[in-house]
């Protein structure tokens, strides 16, 4: 999570020299990899980590935001793979949603409200 509120440059700057080791059958080990899943954290707004890390094992981390819009912590959930089925991780999706928010506006950070055209 904290990766997706680096922009791609800043990204490839930090790891485009560093050889990205697989912990698991299911870690990403390209860089290029990487990139598609960063954009697609930044898409959704949450990273799901589904056994990358440690197998049987799965987390799903949402962004928290200071006063200037910027992604400064994360706030995660992980558990056992067999207790984060897909029908849970909805559910925690949403607290996990709510709780990074609640944080984010307590350390300053306001919603960008849509703007209208008149």
């Amino acid at each position: 999570m904290l990766l997706a509120g680096l922009a791609d440059d800043e990204v490839l700057a930090r790891l485009g020299s560093v050889e990205l080791t697989a912990l698991t059958p299911f870690t990403i080990t390209s860089l290029d990899a990487l990139r598609r899943e960063l954009a697609e954290i930044r898409a959704r707004g949450l990273s799901f980590d589904d056994q990358e890390a440690h197998v049987g094992v799965r987390c799903l981390a949402a962004p928290v935001f200071d006063h200037t819009g910027g992604v400064v912590a994360a706030m995660s959930i992980s558990a056992p793979a067999v207790r984060m089925t897909d029908e849970r991780r909805h559910d925690l999706e949403r607290h996990l949603r709510g709780g990074a928010l609640d944080l984010s506006r307590r350390l300053g950070y306001r919603v960008p409200q849509p703007t209208t055209v008149a």
